[in-house]
């Protein structure tokens, strides 16, 4: 994890894996990851998170594999189906829908008692233009965190954390 000095912590690692084993149900793993990068042509998850002044202060980045396997497993779909998905190379409308209430929920780990309140304000899936605010936090971060995330029973997965 990389870390500098900024206006907004970085929640622990625990807290996200924490999140999401409950949102699924299952016993989540992680690890600290490779961090991700917008390629063109990669299926990647996108979200903007802003503050109360509406300026986006974090970037969440997933992986086509986390995207797919943590949305089978908020609705119990069959490993098989998210894995037909990520060989596709494609993100189906509901697996997008199930993650995108996952990111909302994902961006409570950020609200501290007294400080901004933090709210999911969009959500891209590339390959497709990202807008020029997402692009310059991904390019200049202030900080981040890489995870590697294991879902029992239906996969793995990496997240990138991003801070401006």
């Amino acid at each position: 994890m990389q870390s500098t000095d900024t206006s907004q912590d970085m929640p622990q690692p625990g807290q996200i894996t924490q999140l999401i084993s409950e949102l699924t149900g299952a016993a989540v793993t992680s690890q600290e990851g490779t961090p991700l990068t917008v390629t063109p042509g990669v299926a990647l998850s996108v979200a903007e998170v802003v503050d109360d002044t509406g300026s986006v202060t974090i970037v969440l980045v997933s992986d086509l594999q986390l995207t797919c396997h943590v949305g089978a497993a908020l609705t119990m779909l069959q490993r098989d189906t998210a894995e037909s998905w990520i060989e596709d190379g494609r993100i189906d409308e509901t697996i997008e829908e199930n993650y995108r209430e996952v990111l909302n929920v994902l961006t409570s780990v950020f609200n501290q008692s007294g400080g901004l309140h933090f709210r999911l304000q969009e959500h891209h899936i590339t390959p497709g233009p990202l807008p020029p605010r997402v692009v310059m936090t991904l390019l200049k971060p202030a900080a981040r965190l890489d995870l590697d995330l294991e879902i029992p029973d239906f996969g793995a997965g990496r997240i990138s954390v991003v801070i401006s």
